[in-house]
């Protein structure tokens, strides 16, 4: 659920309408979405419905501006659902709002989304993320499916559910979630990489316009046992993200304000539960975005550093995702970036040519992806540079356009 107050001191509110027994006492309002109160039943939970609502009050709470269920029929002649996990406001009169869930069927989606395919599975489940103008018969902004690294395969099992969003600007989404599995894919300079044993945050920072993912790693280094973490906000470039924890192994830092875990237990549980809040860098630091991929067919190139780009560090090095597979590539290394793109048989350069080029050739593997590593030398810190990956295309695409690119990367050693 969520809830938000706008400047003009609306009240804003999304929840999941959770019932056995069908529901439909939900108050809409004339100019709903749906006035229906028809649930997408989930496979393995017979009777369970899943039902979300959204609905917007008066500052004092006494008269019912907009009221919905999220419930649609689809062209296929089946309900779709999408029950909300979190909400928040576009603008700071409330206009538009943004929506963050489970969908529960084939939900609309907009040209530009992110992702665009329904799960398969099953439970046909999956996240999804919207922006809607409520007050124009919940008129669709924007509506993308989001990785699918977070599909239920499993109606019994979840392999993950996001819990928290924050717009950052710029087409960019800082998430959190829970994992249960080791299917969540991590960046190659995650802060944990996994693997994991039981129930782990994670967090993602996703590009909406580029369609990539900058970031992805578990949320700590921990055993698991911990839920539904919350953002609380975003300062200098590192994210900060609160939850609940049911054990004692979480890594404190020596500055903690309490390093002791309560072994208290909440009425009618059986496990000690304790609250926690930190801090984690969002990229590598150091490394800055310049510039856009050049796609291939519809998958985005993207560019990671695998490790901190620290004076010193062995591992220090490359790897490039979603590039064309089985290809034969180069890295290219320059002194910095040019302010202005350079076109080189279709891919958009964002390096200065004119300081200098060293190229390192890379060959991708059947799922596209590649990795090199250039360790940094002790006497490197301090130093900057600049680096791309470049892709040949194979036919047909290369009729139309020879290569693809990822985004450059600024790098100055720490």
């Amino acid at each position: 659920m969520g809830i938000s107050l706008s400047s003009d001191e609306k009240v804003f509110v999304c929840v999941d309408e959770d019932s056995p027994f069908g529901g439909g006492d939900f108050p809409t309002t004339p100019d709903a979405l749906s006035r229906v109160s028809r649930s997408w039943n989930l496979a393995g939970y017979a009777g369970k419905g899943l039902r979300g609502t959204f609905s917007v009050l008066s500052s004092d709470g006494s008269k019912l501006l907009y009221s919905t269920y999220l419930t649609q029929k689809t062209p296929a002649g089946e309900w779709a659902s999408a029950t909300p996990a979190a909400m928040g406001l576009v603008d700071p009169k409330g206009k538009e709002v943004y929506l963050l869930g489970q969908a529960y069927g084939a939900v609309p989606t907009t040209p530009d989304a992110f992702d665009r395919k329904p799960s398969n599975y099953p439970c046909r489940t999956k996240t999804y993320f919207m922006i809607v103008d409520w007050a124009h018969k919940f008129k669709i902004r924007y509506s993308s499916f989001l990785p699918p690294f977070l599909d239920m395969k499993d109606c019994h099992k979840h392999m993950g559910w996001y819990s928290d969003i924050r717009l950052l600007g710029n087409g960019k989404l800082v998430l959190t979630g829970t994992s249960i599995s080791n299917d969540f894919q991590t960046t190659p300079q995650a802060v944990f990489p996994g693997p994991v044993s039981w129930t782990v945050p994670f967090i993602s920072l996703l590009d909406m316009k580029e369609k990539k993912v900058l970031y992805a790693s578990y949320g700590l280094p921990m055993k698991g046992g911990t839920y539904t973490p919350r953002i609380s906000g975003v300062r200098n470039g590192c994210l900060v993200f609160a939850g609940v924890i049911g054990g004692n192994w979480l890594p404190v830092t020596p500055n903690a304000f309490s390093k002791v875990f309560n072994l208290g237990k909440p009425p009618g549980q059986n496990i000690p539960y304790d609250c926690y809040v930190a801090s984690m860098p969002l990229e590598a630091p150091g490394v800055t975005r310049k510039g856009k991929s050049t796609w291939y067919k519809d998958q985005v190139p993207t560019l990671y550093v695998k490790a901190d780009p620290k004076a010193g560090e062995k591992n220090f090095g490359f790897e490039c995702w979603n590039a064309p597979p089985s290809s034969s590539g180069v890295l290219l290394v320059s002194r910095k970036t040019s302010s202005s793109p350079s076109n080189i048989f279709g891919a958009r350069v964002y390096l200065d040519l004119s300081s200098g080029l060293w190229p390192f050739g890379m060959t991708t593997g059947p799922k596209g992806k590649a990795s090199l590593t250039l360790p940094l030398p002790l006497a490197a810190k301090g130093l900057s540079f600049a680096a791309q990956a470049l892709w040949a295309n194979p036919a047909p695409y290369n009729r139309t356009r020879p290569l693809s690119a990822t985004a450059a990367l600024e790098v100055t050693v720490q």
